[in-house]
């Protein structure tokens, strides 16, 4: 089942999507930035500390996804925006991590905060759309 059939989704839900599937118009070292830092995520959310692998990485890149009514979008902040925690370890504040835990967002707060609709995700995805 595609995240984009239900109202809720997990943000590591959309790591897996973002990493699974192919985002059109992106560069190789575009599609690469955005795999490190949705595996990052996965990992560091599942509280895996392999996640350190990815974090110097993640730190220097944004992960370009789109282009918005005149504003870059990207994946990285997406995740900050949703996840205090994944945003504290990107400026390098010390956090407890839990065990293991998912951010669950809806469709319309993503759009209301990002400005980014769940449309046009799908349309980098789906070319036929």
């Amino acid at each position: 089942m595609s995240i984009f059939e239900n109202e809720y989704f997990t943000l590591k839900e959309l790591c897996y999507f973002i990493k699974n599937n192919e985002i059109k118009d992106i560069t190789y070292e575009e599609k690469e930035e955005l795999n490190n830092i949705a595996i990052c995520y996965i990992l560091f959310t599942s509280n895996n500390e392999n996640y350190k692998k990815y974090l110097k990485t993640v730190r220097e890149t944004k992960g370009f996804i789109m282009k918005n009514n005149e504003k870059n979008i990207y994946f990285r902040e997406i995740l900050q925006i949703c996840d205090m925690n994944f945003t504290k370890l990107m400026i390098r504040i010390h956090i407890e991590n839990k065990e293991y835990y998912d951010i669950f967002v809806n469709w319309k707060e993503l759009e209301e905060t990002t400005s980014i609709k769940k449309d046009e995700i799908k349309k980098l995805i789906y070319k036929n759309i």
